[in-house]
C-alpha cells in the first residue's frame, strides 16, 4: 500500500496480522515496513483503544465529561461519552503525531531530506503500533477479570482503603519495569524507522516531544480545566471521598456563578491545596511534584447573596461575594469544620463538581 490508499478487506486484515507478528518478533523490520506502507486505521485504532480503556489523553476525556455535564452510568451517557471520544480521538493523536514529526524533522529529517508532510505520513503509520503491548496486556487482563470475577472482587474488596493498585501497576515490579521498557524500546524503534535516523537521535527526539507535549500541552491543561481532590473530612456523609472538579464552571468570563443545588469544592484555609503537576514523558509519569490530591471540602450551595436562609434559631441574609453551603448529610450541619460553612466566599470555591467516587470500605461504595 502506498500514501493513505485501502486494499480489500482480507488484504486489510491479512496485512494488519503481519504488522502485529513483525512489530511483537521483529520490531525494526515491522516498523520499517509500517512507514513505508503509510497504514492511517489500524495505528489510530490501537491508539484510540489504549485511550479509551487506559489512562491516556486526560485532558480530552476531562473535557468531554464537562461538556457532558452531571457525571451518570446511564447507557444513554456513556454512549454520548464513548461516541464524543471517538470523534475528537483522531484529532488527539493527530496533535501527537504532528509534535513527533516536526520535532523529528528538526532533529533528524533534514540530514535524509525527509519534509514535514512526509514525517508526518510515517509518524501517524507507526507511532500507534507502539501500543500493542498495552492492548495486549489489557485484553489478556479484562479476560482474567471475567474468569476469575470472584476470587479478584473479594481480593479487591479485602484491600485496605487507598492503597487499591492500578491495574498497570498489579504485576511484580521487576515485570512491570521490564514491560515499561518493552514499550520504551519499541518507541525508539517507530522513531529511527520513521526517520530512517540513528539511536541517538531518535532519542533526542522522544525526550524534546516528551517535554513538550507532555509538560506544555498535557499538564497544564488539565491542571487549570479539572483536578481531583479528596473529601477527607467526609462533608458528603458517606466516608472518605474524591470528586473531580471543573476548574472552570465559574471563571469563564460568560459562565454564571453557583447556582442552589451545585455540589462543589471549597479549597481548604490552611493553604494545603497546590496544584498537582506531573511531568509525563511518552505516556508515563516521569516526575511527581504532588503525590495525593489536595483537600477540599464538599458541600451544597444552599443560598445565594441576598437569599434569607435560617442560621440556628435565627436566620441571615447571604453577603455579597458570598454563597451558603450546607453538607448533604443533615446531622453534620453543626459540625462543619471552621471556614467550610455554612457562609463561604466567592472566591474559595475551586469549582463545580462533576463526578463523585468512594474509597473501598466506605458506606458510598465500592471505589
Amino acid at each position: 500500500m502506498n500514501g493513505f490508499e485501502t486494499g480489500s478487506p482480507r488484504a486489510e486484515l491479512a496485512g494488519f496480522w503481519t504488522s502485529v507478528r513483525q512489530v511483537l518478533a521483529s520490531p525494526t523490520l515491522g516498523f520499517y515496513r509500517l512507514a513505508e506502507s503509510g497504514e492511517w486505521l489500524a495505528p489510530l485504532a490501537l491508539a484510540t483503544f489504549i485511550g479509551l480503556a487506559g489512562g491516556g489523553m486526560e485532558t480530552l476525556k476531562t473535557l468531554l465529561l464537562i461538556l457532558l455535564g452531571d457525571f451518570s452510568l446511564s447507557a444513554a451517557y456513556l454512549g454520548k461519552l464513548v461516541g464524543l471520544f471517538l470523534l475528537l480521538a483522531p484529532l488527539y493523536y493527530a496533535a501527537m503525531v504532528a509534535v513527533f514529526a516536526l520535532v523529528g524533522t528538526v532533529v533528524a529529517g533534514r540530514q535524509v531530506g525527509i519534509s514535514f508532510r512526509k514525517a508526518f505520513r510515517r509518524c501517524w503509520a507507526v507511532l500507534g503500533w507502539v501500543n500493542l503491548p498495552l492492548v495486549l496486556l489489557t485484553l489478556v487482563m479484562l479476560v482474567f477479570f471475567i474468569v476469575f470475577r470472584e476470587e479478584v472482587w473479594t481480593y479487591l474488596a479485602a484491600v485496605p482503603s487507598g492503597t487499591l493498585p492500578s491495574y498497570s501497576y498489579s504485576p511484580p515490579l521487576i515485570v512491570a519495569w521490564g514491560f515499561v521498557a518493552w514499550l520504551a524500546a519499541l518507541l525508539v524503534i517507530a522513531v529511527r524507522q520513521a526517520f530512517a535516523t540513528t539511536t541517538g537521535r531518535a532519542v533526542v527526539t522522544i525526550v524534546i516531544v516528551g517535554l513538550l507535549f507532555g509538560a506544555l500541552v498535557h499538564t497544564p491543561m488539565t491542571r487549570h480545566v479539572a483536578c481531583l481532590v479528596v473529601d477527607t473530612h467526609q462533608t458528603l456523609g458517606r466516608g472518605r471521598a474524591y470528586a473531580s472538579v471543573n476548574l472552570l464552571a465559574y471563571r469563564l468570563p460568560w459562565s454564571q456563578g453557583p447556582e442552589r443545588g451545585h455540589l462543589v469544592a471549597v479549597a481548604p484555609t490552611d493553604g494545603t491545596h497546590p496544584p498537582d503537576f506531573v511531568l509525563r514523558a511518552v505516556g508515563f509519569d516521569v516526575i511527581r511534584l504532588q503525590d495525593r490530591p489536595p483537600r477540599a471540602y464538599l458541600v451544597r450551595v444552599a443560598g445565594l447573596p441576598g437569599d434569607r436562609v435560617e442560621v440556628g434559631s435565627g436566620s441571615t441574609v447571604v453577603p455579597d461575594g458570598f454563597v451558603f453551603v450546607v453538607p448533604d448529610d443533615p446531622t453534620l450541619v453543626e459540625g462543619l469544620p471552621e471556614g467550610c460553612g455554612p457562609l463561604v466566599p466567592r472566591g474559595r470555591i475551586m469549582g463545580k463538581v462533576f463526578a463523585v467516587g468512594f474509597f473501598l470500605g466506605s458506606p458510598g461504595g465500592g471505589g
